[in-house]
């Protein structure tokens, strides 16, 4: 059985995959700062529409981003 990785931690890591600041990333998804952290620290966990926006722009599934697999059906 594999671990499973928080959410947290995958969504700190596709930020920095593209050298982006939480701001910067704030900014983008349009939400604030402080929101940006507390999904990086499990704190809070992102809506549908803002798990949408990291799906699209960092060009991975929401099954990724949930539960660390990509699903090829």
């Amino acid at each position: 059985m594999t671990q499973r990785v928080k959410i947290g931690k995958r969504l700190r890591e596709l930020r920095k995959s593209r050298g982006l600041t939480q701001q910067e990333l704030a900014n983008m998804l349009d939400v604030t700062t402080s929101a940006v952290g507390m999904y990086e620290q499990d704190r809070r966990h992102p809506n549908y529409k803002v798990l949408i926006q990291y799906s699209k722009y960092f060009n991975v599934s929401i099954d990724y981003i949930i539960i660390g697999e990509e699903n090829d059906r």
